[in-house]
């Protein structure tokens, strides 16, 4: 098993998303890409990459959360994103249900075991009973934030 990551040294409180009035995965998707951008052309090819990485196949994990992920060349630093979606946003997820906590990870194409390794890290945290009701009941990008990451 891979040993796990340090997700604070990825994340930031600025980099919670709450989907209000968002109904489809392309725009949370679109939001998620921004969130972990400074550039809009990095923006825009986030956002294509995930969409891509989720056509070739769901990146839901079930339990109302998924990880939608994408390597990206010329990408200085991997980044992490939440996106919270209260009603839940339609997914392929394996249990059928929708997907109300979205984990999106920016990470160097030319660093594919960090990559593994803050995917495992992201795929054990999202597995703790309760983390998904917990976050998703955040009433702030803080509070979200501090509770993600909580023990």
């Amino acid at each position: 098993m891979a040993a796990l990551v340090d997700l604070a040294a990825y994340m930031a409180p600025e980099r919670v998303v709450f989907f209000t009035g968002i109904s489809n995965l392309p725009e949370a998707l679109n939001l998620l890409a921004k969130a972990c951008t400074d550039l809009p052309e990095d923006h825009s090819r986030f956002t294509q990459a995930l969409i891509e990485r989720e056509a070739v196949g769901s990146t839901a994990v079930g339990s109302g959360a998924a990880i939608p992920h994408a390597r990206l060349s010329n990408w200085s630093t991997c980044r992490i994103a939440l996106g919270i979606s209260t009603g839940g946003l339609p997914y392929a997820a394996p249990d059928g249900k929708p997907v109300r906590l979205l984990v999106a990870m920016a990470a160097r194409e030319s660093d594919h075991q960090e990559h593994l390794r803050l995917l495992s890290t992201l795929a054990q945290r999202l597995r703790q009973p309760g983390l998904v009701e917990r976050v998703v009941a955040a009433s702030d990008a803080r509070s979200a934030y501090e509770l993600f990451l909580m023990p």
